[in-house]
């Protein structure tokens, strides 16, 4: 049941997008990359029209599990009336998914890292329990949860398989996912009773991307992995852009070509469907560029072929 809650966390197709909350001064101050993922810009685009029609968030987002799984099963995963009404509901509340990633120290250890999610919607607290509740029963583990400042926090660990994940409804309208490490700091920032202490490098970063001309961004900036930035806007079609300035310019070519072919290896329907975006790598000096665009009419064809039980 681990990827339901990755679908809560980072999957809802369809939603009223509420007004944009500055999310900066929240980060943790050793983050180093942050996407954002504006849900409404993406179903309401033309694109987004035409490939989710008149699906409701949930629908749409077992359909796109589906469609991009590694085999060419049309399947959907068997789920009880129970989880599509609890976890339904929370899915088709979310309005923007935030996720940033901060180092573990040493610094100098570039894989070992830390995610904190915000995750921003009219779901109420006690949805999110109800939720959380069936998911850990039917994964045949025990959701534990405690009273601390006047909030429930979820231990999400048993769920998840991730040791101190916890979840808390920070405030209205924002719930956060995060390693108790970072919990207690980013609440007495949302609070007041702390100032913030954010990495400006990323925060500038950040600020660099126009969001008004892309529903979907990642950025990196940090004292390791230099600056990198990769958006896919919703137009006609679903087009992919990516660019990276810095010394690992080799490295990183290196890490885009060997990430685009394993997508594409083999003759599952989403290999087909990532060889089909056409992803081109390319490296001048110390910029690497990427480069795709996913067909609109081919990605609603093989969309409609998926039945929802």
């Amino acid at each position: 049941m681990r990827y339901i809650i990755a679908l809560i966390i980072a999957v809802s197709l369809d939603s009223a997008r509420a007004a944009e909350q500055d999310l900066g001064p929240y980060y943790p101050k050793d983050s180093f990359a942050m996407l954002s993922v504006d849900l409404n810009k993406m179903v309401m685009s033309p694109f987004g029209k035409k490939v989710f029609g008149t699906d409701d968030k949930f629908t749409s987002a077992v359909k796109l599990i589906t469609l991009y799984q590694p085999s060419n099963d049309l399947e959907q995963p068997m789920l009880s009336a129970k989880m599509k009404k609890v976890v339904g509901t929370v899915v088709n509340k979310l309005e923007r998914v935030t996720t940033v990633v901060s180092h573990v120290e040493p610094k100098e250890k570039l894989f070992d890292f830390r995610i904190v999610t915000f995750v921003e919607g009219s779901v109420t607290e006690n949805e999110y329990a109800n939720a959380f509740e069936v998911l850990a029963n039917e994964s045949n583990v025990k959701l534990d949860s405690e009273n601390r400042i006047g909030r429930k926090w979820f231990d999400l660990s048993a769920i998840t398989r991730v040791d101190g994940l916890m979840g808390v409804l920070a405030k209205k309208g924002l719930f956060l996912i995060f390693q108790r490490v970072d919990a207690e700091n980013i609440l007495e920032i949302i609070s007041g009773k702390t100032m913030p202490a954010m990495n400006k490098k990323l925060i500038t970063a950040v600020a660099s991307v126009k969001p008004d001309e892309t529903s979907v961004y990642l950025v990196v900036a940090g004292n390791i992995i230099d600056t990198a930035q990769v958006t896919l806007s919703f137009k006609g079609d679903a087009e992919l852009s990516g660019k990276y300035e810095g010394d690992l310019a080799e490295t990183i070519e290196q890490g885009f070509l060997e990430q685009v072919e394993s997508l594409t290896v083999g003759t599952s329907r989403s290999a087909r469907l990532w060889a089909a975006a056409k992803l081109t790598v390319a490296r001048k000096d110390k910029t690497v560029t990427l480069n795709g665009k996913f067909s609109a009419k081919l990605l609603a064809e093989e969309y409609g072929k998926i039945k929802v039980k």
